[in-house]
């Protein structure tokens, strides 16, 4: 299993239903995981872990991000 298909697991059981639906009604739904079938055959502790590791990555990685623009357009003194 590569770290992808984790990282779109963890997705489909972190995101609200609503959201998802939304993304696998796209173009693009290949990419995104079925919500309904991970949800069928997960427990409580499945989409609890997969919240624990879903936000705090896409926390961190949309700060990195941010932080990086804002020192690229001079926010940040050398």
């Amino acid at each position: 299993m590569s770290g992808w298909n984790i990282l779109n697991i963890a997705q489909a059981l972190a995101t609200p239903q609503r959201a998802h639906k939304m993304l696998e009604n796209s173009p693009v739904s290949f990419l995104h995981a079925n919500s309904e079938l991970l949800k069928k055959h997960t427990n409580k502790l499945d989409r609890i872990l997969a919240i624990l590791f879903f936000w705090p990555l896409m926390i961190s990685g949309l700060s990195m991000a941010l932080l990086a623009l804002l020192k690229s357009i001079g926010l940040f003194a050398n």
